[in-house]
């Protein structure tokens, strides 16, 4: 599938989303760091406020770790929240800064999803949408990504871009079928707290082989992020304490559980088996990636 718009058409058609359907999904893309090697001796000299930019860290960390998912929403949200109070040069230099070889395809279509409203006005964004397009080129369904690249979709309000990213490379690439439990954790989200949350739990790490899985883990964080918006604390709490109860030290519930604390961070005071699933996943980090539980860990 080859996009037939320009880039310059690309960004004066992009259309708004309506209720995108939150589709979970993961790739299977590999690149080889040559691919990006030159991302390039001929860039634009570097904006100011690079000393701004220690998040960028953070985000090669996600990606280093499988956590695709955070790395992604990290970005589209530090460069929606720059957007928005109008700080166009300190997003020049993420541009300028942001390492092609140490992101994922995710990564580069969230930040042109983010900022193509503004592209007229940012420094070096025809240079960065290069070096973006000439990165996808070295993926598997290259094609599919380049379609995302040129018909970028706005997410819809209070949608999480991976899951926007997600339901629009499902559109153009099928997925493999949900299993029966991803579909029973799926519909959870549409009656948070009509479900028991031990059940619900029961059902999330049924299969330990699919714990870590896109579905799995957009459907436990989607149910908890409606459940919270609903006001079901004590549903989320139960679910949290009994998370607590059954997590095991591997790397796919520590994936798991660092993202159920992020989802659950601003409501921190309202859910009293919080911190002891915060401690049981700083033990599981301990074993697992001992070097990285403070930055995973931090402001969680």
């Amino acid at each position: 599938m080859t996009p037939s718009l320009s880039v310059q058409d690309g960004f004066q058609q992009t259309a708004l989303v309506g209720d995108m359907a939150m589709v979970p999904w993961r790739t299977s893309a590999t690149m080889s760091a040559s691919a990006v090697s030159a991302q390039s001796a001929t860039a634009p000299a570097r904006g100011e406020g690079c000393s701004d930019l220690m998040w960028l860290e953070d985000l090669y960390a996600h990606v280093a770790r499988g956590q695709g998912a955070l790395a992604t929403d990290l970005l589209a949200s530090r460069l929606s929240e720059l957007l928005s109070e109008g700080e166009l040069d300190p997003i020049g230099s993420v541009l300028f800064t942001l390492d092609l070889s140490r992101v994922e395809p995710e990564q580069l279509l969230a930040a042109v999803w983010s900022l193509v409203d503004a592209s007229a006005h940012l420094a070096g964004w025809r240079w960065f949408f290069e070096q973006v397009s000439r990165a996808l080129d070295a993926y598997q369904d290259a094609p599919a990504w380049r379609t995302l690249l040129h018909e970028p979709q706005r997410p819809r309000l209070g949608q999480r871009m991976s899951s926007a990213l997600g339901a629009a490379l499902e559109a153009i690439v099928k997925p493999s079928p949900l299993t029966a439990a991803e579909q029973l954790l799926a519909t959870a989200v549409t009656a948070p707290g009509e479900v028991d949350a031990d059940g619900w739990v029961a059902t999330l790490v049924a299969d330990p082989s699919r714990l870590a899985s896109i579905p799995v883990m957009d459907a436990a964080y989607d149910a908890l992020d409606e459940a919270l918006l609903a006001g079901h604390f004590r549903w989320c709490d139960e679910a949290l304490a009994e998370l607590t109860r059954r997590c095991e030290s591997t790397q796919a519930w520590a994936e798991l559980l660092v993202g159920v604390l992020t989802i659950t961070a601003t409501a921190a005071h309202r859910l009293k088996h919080r911190d002891a699933l915060r401690e049981k996943t700083r033990g599981i980090l301990s074993h697992i990636a001992p070097t990285e539980v403070d930055a995973t860990l931090r402001g969680l």
